[in-house]
């Protein structure tokens, strides 16, 4: 018997095939394959994307960590009068134009080693976003002039549209001690941030008195948002991460960086020096302090030497007179010229943010 006769015995008197039958056994097939494809997708999806993915994105982290718009007032009981006079300075300085409904920020007082303690206020308007501050040795409790009892005036401010206020709002609070300047870091941040991270990095050619690292970073802890930490000597602007945010320059407003100044430069035992300095230049401006030459009658020459870091150039002169262009990469430059017949300002100019250090005297006639 062979097999076809075995397969119609086995089938024989079971009903006719419907009509229709391979119709629908395509069509099932077919819904099984869009079925086992979907399901594949579905677990694909679930592997690659982070918990809580949803068709339409997420913004809670940033909305957890909400601009200054939303802060509370975390202003210390105690200085909260101080306000006063530093709102209406700020209202002074702005010709007297009233800044409308006010929600404050933040008042108290900030101590810095070497330096006089100093207020801090701020607030927002509907617009605008103000940090103010002000040495206690310039305003009183109530925020105005010391020695002009109800006056305005002692305070600086920073500020910006309400809309563009960053996720924290820093303040540079800078020392200069034994010729080192050294840098805390005030900041406002929103109140359930409880750490920042900030770093910063020398910048180009950073050569600094005493040595020391010039790429440093750190971090401030707070429980509520008001954060004050020390940075050290700093030899480059700092940057801080904000949670929920990214990486931030610090600071708020046009604010002056005080930077770690270089070694002084270095000069023949024969110059008889007059005077010297060092500082930083503007950020805004990029000039330096002004500084009163010395004349001397008996003098052969005036001779300068200057050192500086952070790359370009930086021009002193007295005057009219250029005295020299020095490159900022960390190496002494000295320059010759004729005596000072009179006192005259020495201008120190840069073409970007420098630190600079300088020393002026003379030559004796023969």
């Amino acid at each position: 018997m062979n097999l076809q006769t075995e397969l119609h015995d086995l089938t024989a008197g079971q009903p006719a095939q419907p009509a229709d039958r391979l119709s629908a056994v395509t069509n099932r097939a077919h819904r099984i394959r869009r079925t086992r494809a979907l399901a594949s997708v579905a677990a694909v999806l679930a592997i690659a994307a982070p918990v809580g993915f949803a068709l339409q994105p997420q913004h809670h982290a940033r909305t957890q960590f909400a601009g200054a718009t939303t802060w509370p007032d975390r202003s210390v009981a105690a200085y909260r009068t101080v306000g006063t006079g530093a709102l209406a300075a700020w209202e002074n300085d702005r010709a007297g134009i009233a800044s409308g409904k006010v929600h404050w920020l933040y008042r108290g007082l900030v101590s810095r080693p070497g330096r006089d303690d100093f207020y801090v206020a701020a607030w927002r308007t509907l617009s605008t976003v103000v940090l103010a501050t002000a040495e206690t040795r310039a305003v009183d409790e109530s925020g105005f002039l010391r020695n002009k009892p109800g006056k305005v005036g002692g305070w600086e401010f920073f500020q910006s549209e309400a809309d563009k206020v960053p996720a924290v709002i820093g303040l540079y609070v800078g020392t200069v001690q034994n010729n080192i300047s050294e840098n805390s870091l005030f900041a406002l941040a929103a109140p359930q941030t409880r750490q920042l991270h900030w770093t910063s990095s020398g910048l180009p050619f950073s050569t600094l008195e005493g040595g020391g690292p010039t790429d440093l970073s750190g971090d401030l802890t707070s429980s509520n948002g008001v954060f004050l930490g020390a940075a050290g000597a700093l030899a480059g602007p700092v940057t801080v991460d904000a949670p929920g945010n990214s990486p931030q320059p610090f600071g708020f407003g046009v604010q002056q960086l005080s930077l770690a100044l270089p070694p002084p430069p270095e000069v023949p035992s024969t110059w008889i020096l007059d005077l010297g300095g060092g500082g930083s230049t503007n950020p805004t401006t990029f000039t330096g302090v002004n500084y009163t030459t010395v004349p001397n009658p008996s003098a052969s020459s005036t001779v300068t030497a200057v050192r500086c870091y952070g790359g370009g150039t930086l021009r002193l002169s007295v005057g009219k007179q250029p005295v020299g262009n020095a490159p900022c990469d960390g190496q002494t430059y000295r320059y010759t010229g004729a005596p000072d017949q009179a006192s005259a300002l020495l201008a120190v100019v840069g073409d970007r943010l420098q630190s600079y250090r300088f020393l002026r005297g003379h030559v004796l006639k023969s």
